[in-house]
């Protein structure tokens, strides 16, 4: 890493910028897609399984606790993905 944040603006220095829109647009679309279906995973989830706020067994729900599981790990595995593109 500190060897690309000293190299590369004497690599860039005569040269254009490159333009990332054609990798960005998808790779957006494509969060934003996995938010959404994350979203909607977690929302029936806790209406199959009845979840509350309140502390309750960790297997109370049956399914919707492999369901929740499921989707929590793909919420991880998105803040993965966002941190490696920071």
């Amino acid at each position: 890493y500190l060897l690309m944040v000293w190299m590369e603006p004497r690599y860039m220095k005569n040269r254009q910028p490159y333009s990332c829109r054609a990798l960005l647009v998808p790779y957006n679309l494509c969060l934003t897609l996995l938010s959404l279906y994350m979203f909607y995973e977690l929302v029936m989830s806790v209406y199959q399984g009845g979840y509350n706020f309140f502390c309750q067994n960790t297997h109370s729900g049956g399914e919707a606790d492999n369901r929740m599981m499921n989707v929590l790990w793909w919420y991880y595995f998105s803040k993965l993905i966002e941190f490696m593109d920071t």
